[in-house]
């Protein structure tokens, strides 16, 4: 965690920066949510687990997102 001290960054601005990286890794989180994601994509693949495939590999996506989230959330209260 980031040490807020005289001769480094201020305060607000470390908790502006990363409060913009945090706003911006939930909007990716919405944004990916929002991408189409249906089976009908994936039945014409010759691998009949094509789509459970697909389907885990977006909730690790998601998950990947969610920690980096996480981080800067407790990055954010940390600072206050």
């Amino acid at each position: 965690m980031p040490t807020v001290h005289l001769n480094g960054t201020s305060r607000r601005m470390l908790t502006d920066g990363y409060l913009a990286a945090h706003d911006a890794v939930q909007n990716a989180i919405e944004r990916l949510a929002k991408v189409e994601f249906h089976p009908r994509d994936y039945y014409v693949h010759k691998d009949p687990d094509a789509y459970s495939k697909a389907r885990a590999e977006r909730d690790e996506q998601f998950a990947k997102l969610e920690a980096v989230r996480a981080d800067l959330q407790a990055i954010l209260e940390h600072l206050s």
